[in-house]
């Protein structure tokens, strides 16, 4: 087999680059429009059963047929050591009590007069005559 001489063949042409045509808009989504009007009308038939059904009425419990009457057995019991608690011990935590009965002292500073008016900037103005005009 003999080789091939790639130099003499030269370059191969570019390929034209094939654009498909978008596809056309489908017109109205049928799939969704279906599914949204079977959610719209399982909503609205779900207010209709609950506005339609009229409230349970409470009625009282059926009283038993036979009355029972059964009195339980009582003991007597003497406490033979009647069981005391210890005492409360001692909070070792006394900051809620200093919490309470703090007093917190405030300095208060006095303010001082100033010694000449302050001057607030409203606008900007190019000149002076501006700002004459619109001062109020």
């Amino acid at each position: 087999m003999a080789t091939k001489d790639y130099v003499k063949r030269g370059r191969a042409a570019k390929k034209t680059a094939s654009r498909k045509a978008p596809p056309p808009p489908s017109g109205f989504p049928l799939k969704g429009a279906i599914v949204a009007a079977c959610l719209f009308s399982a909503f609205a038939f779900g207010l209709y059963y609950l506005s339609s059904t009229p409230a349970p009425v409470a009625s009282e419990p059926a009283a038993p047929s036979t009355p029972v009457t059964s009195t339980p057995k009582v003991t007597p019991t003497t406490p033979s050591k009647a069981v005391t608690l210890p005492p409360k011990p001692e909070e070792k935590w006394r900051y809620i009590e200093a919490l309470e009965n703090k007093e917190v002292q405030v300095e208060e500073k006095k303010a001082e007069a100033p010694t000449r008016p302050y001057l607030m900037q409203c606008g900007a103005y190019r000149s002076k005559t501006q700002a004459d005009e619109r001062k109020a």
